[in-house]
């Protein structure tokens, strides 16, 4: 009777031959017994026009039973729906997926912490664990310094919905999840795929309310930084109304998601705590108000008292006195989508 753990890592790829060999090196060398877990890696290339394709076939011609690409829906569809295709794709099961970046570089024990952390737990629950990441120059050399560092992330304080519902926490090059987990995000709408932050944050933030998130504190991911890959203090400078346009953009996408996020689990008729209901709730009520300045006020108040940062603050008058959903797509056709 075969035992082995099925290991499926999922990578999207788009003019990456500067770094894409590095990482699926850094994959297949995982240190994993061979008669434990058995590793499959999954690419789906996004329409590259440099020598990407290529590099990949090299990379599967030389590892025939672990790599394979995936050819459907070919051409440019972007990040999020390209990840999706594969998250998606019936045919590529496994006990635990793995989402990686084409230019990150993993750590020789990632996929084993990884899988320790999910252990405890009932398989039958959706579950998803993420790690830290370590930040890495352009030639994939660690600064010293994690993301959590860089990011400022709270300390002592849990990644629950409340949490995920106003601001982003989980990476996708160091988020894995369940089968169980990926059957729930095969139910994710097309339409609604355009509309999401980001294929990452979407599905941890269904996690947090129809199943668990589990973090690993340590980093295990070299995130690599380049070109537009920079977060933190290391982003380029921007005017005044780029950085305000830019955070209206933000809050105006966190408010969508959740208002996705609902939508989802009434097409999935799912039942979530009542203390969740009543802040998913307020960001319904957000988007019906949001042309009504003196009601999108009283809810933007209430929406204040559940942002776990004093740094939120900014948030709050911006979705107070802005109306951040056009930022993001028309009124009525955010509307349309979660009909």
């Amino acid at each position: 009777m075969d035992t082995k753990t099925r290991i499926a890592v999922l990578i999207s790829t788009y003019n990456g031959q500067a770094f894409v060999e590095e990482q699926v090196q850094s994959i297949l060398s995982q240190a994993i017994d061979p008669l434990k877990i058995e590793l499959h890696v999954y690419i789906r290339d996004d329409g590259s026009s440099d020598r990407t394709r290529d590099i990949l076939a090299k990379l599967a011609d030389a590892h025939p039973d672990i790599i394979r690409i995936q050819t459907k829906a070919p051409g440019n569809i972007g990040v999020k729906r390209s990840f999706f295709v594969l998250v998606q794709d019936p045919e590529i099961d496994a006990d635990y997926f793995f989402l990686a970046d084409q230019d990150d570089i993993w750590e020789p024990d990632k996929i084993t912490k990884t899988l320790a952390a999910f252990q405890p737990e009932k398989s039958s629950l959706p579950l998803g664990v993420y790690s830290d990441l370590w930040l890495a120059d352009a030639n994939g050399h660690s600064t010293g310094k994690s993301m959590s560092e860089q990011a400022r992330w709270p300390k002592n304080l849990a990644v629950d919905y409340q949490y995920l519902s106003f601001d982003y926490r989980v990476t996708g090059a160091a988020f894995a999840f369940n089968r169980t987990a990926k059957k729930l995000f095969t139910q994710i709408p097309n339409a609604f795929i355009p509309l999401v932050n980001m294929h990452d944050s979407f599905m941890a933030l269904i996690l947090s309310v129809c199943g668990k998130l589990i973090q690993i504190d340590e980093p295990l991911v070299l995130y690599r930084q380049h070109g537009d890959n920079l977060i933190g203090g290391l982003k380029k400078k921007r005017s005044l109304i780029e950085t305000l346009n830019n955070k209206k953009r933000e809050e105006g996408q966190l408010i969508v998601d959740n208002l996705l996020l609902d939508a989802f689990l009434k097409k999935q008729r799912l039942t979530i705590r009542q203390d969740q209901r009543a802040i998913i709730d307020l960001y319904v009520d957000y988007f019906n108000n949001v042309h009504h300045a003196f009601k999108r006020v009283a809810t933007s108040v209430k929406i204040y008292h559940i942002m776990h940062h004093p740094r939120k603050r900014v948030s709050f008058i911006l979705i107070a006195f802005f109306d951040v959903i056009d930022m993001i797509a028309p009124y009525d056709e955010i509307k349309a989508a979660l009909a």
